[in-house]
């Protein structure tokens, strides 16, 4: 699976820097029904990533890092990379002047955010899971947002993905 990202990267003339790692990439599938108007998501689960491989990693976003205004980081973690990853890589891009973009979820996003990014982007489900109780109306949503000021973020969006729609 790697090698045909690397082939449809080259084939739309994007640049890529990769870090292989010794487990197959997984593979994401989305299901559209233009009709009902609903999505199902079909997700594999990431390899195994070593601690070596991980290292290899965030050296390789160092290295990136000269030249750029934003570091992204998006999704959850592969088994094996500890939740602290994202935080790490928060502290990094800050150390070089670069602001930085948290979109994730669950316990990385707890860990994450002690680093304090620059924008933060919880769908409400997680910014209730993070609040530690349901956010139902605007009010409580906005609340809960500007307090994650508290953790230094200057920016909090919050989509309303995860939301009771009525």
């Amino acid at each position: 699976m790697g090698d045909t990202i690397v082939e449809g990267l080259d084939v739309e003339g994007m640049r890529h820097d990769l870090v292989r790692v010794g487990g197959e990439s997984r593979l994401c599938i989305k299901i559209v029904d233009p009709q009902m108007g609903t999505q199902t998501e079909i997700n594999e689960p990431g390899p195994c990533v070593s601690a070596d491989e991980v290292d290899r990693l965030v050296g390789k976003i160092g290295e990136l890092m000269a030249g750029i205004d934003y570091v992204v980081l998006c999704g959850n973690v592969p088994p094996g990379v500890p939740v602290s990853l994202y935080g790490q890589i928060i502290k990094l891009a800050k150390a070089n002047g670069i602001k930085t973009v948290l979109d994730t979820s669950g316990e990385q996003l707890r860990e994450a955010i002690k680093s304090r990014p620059s924008i933060v982007k919880p769908n409400v489900a997680e910014l209730s899971e993070l609040a530690e109780h349901e956010l139902v109306t605007v009010e409580e949503i906005c609340g809960a947002a500007k307090s994650l000021k508290q953790y230094g973020a200057d920016i909090a969006v919050v989509t309303m993905a995860g939301a009771e729609r009525s």
